[in-house]
């Protein structure tokens, strides 16, 4: 996936986001899956990766931010 966010306040905080998902079955009801994303800030932008437990890291101006996630899933 590829997001992209335009400021449109004319500071040109502008950001973008990498991420990508890959789910590996291990049965009907278990599946395992890794998460990895990555957020480029541009000038004073402080967005940070959202959806763990971590999203709410402080995130210096400008600068990136990496993340990874695995995971397994068993449904009942």
């Amino acid at each position: 996936m590829y997001g992209y966010l335009h400021d449109r306040t004319g500071k040109s905080n502008n950001a973008q986001q990498l991420g990508l998902l890959f789910e590996y079955s291990l049965s009907k009801a278990t599946e395992l899956y890794t998460a990895a994303g990555f957020l480029q800030n541009r000038n004073q932008a402080q967005y940070t990766l959202s959806g763990t437990a971590y999203s709410g890291l402080t995130v210096a101006p400008g600068s990136d931010t990496r993340g990874i996630g695995v995971g397994l899933v068993h449904k009942f």
